[in-house]
């Protein structure tokens, strides 16, 4: 059974129909066809040389323009001025969290004050962890 599938398709590939055979034929003897066919090549090879010296050129003006750019100092300072005011209004509207020791949104804090940024909570649960996003406390790291 393999044996006359596979003879099936042969037959399907070797025996096409006669039209089919002509114009296989013709694309492949005919002189238009082989014209046209190295006329588009040439057109595709002038568009990438074209695209090509494109891209040089911008290149070329972008270091021109490069060598006469300056940085505009006023505009900086002015940024850092803006970022420092977000960050203030940011710290106002939320508060910080500067003495407590923060990974992964979850503050570690020593004690009921929650000033413990020397480290000295106990390793075995006797600090208190507080995760930032729930404002929920748990007893133990694990717990979280």
């Amino acid at each position: 059974m393999k044996f006359g599938f596979f003879n099936l398709k042969i037959n399907l590939i070797f025996n096409k129909n006669p039209l089919q055979k002509l114009v296989e034929f013709v694309r492949k003897h005919d002189k238009r066809v082989e014209l046209a066919r190295q006329r588009q090549k040439e057109r595709n090879e002038a568009i990438q040389k074209k695209v090509e010296e494109q891209r040089k050129q911008a290149i070329r003006r972008n270091l021109e323009r490069l060598e006469t750019f300056e940085k505009d100092e006023e505009a900086e300072e002015k940024h850092l001025m803006d970022l420092e005011q977000i960050e203030a209004a940011l710290d106002a509207q939320f508060g910080t969290v500067n003495s407590a020791r923060t990974t992964a949104g979850v503050v570690e804090s020593g004690g009921e004050d929650g000033a413990s940024g020397d480290g000295s909570a106990d390793e075995d649960g006797g600090g208190e962890f507080r995760c930032i996003v729930c404002e929920k406390t748990f007893k133990s790291r694990f717990s979280i």
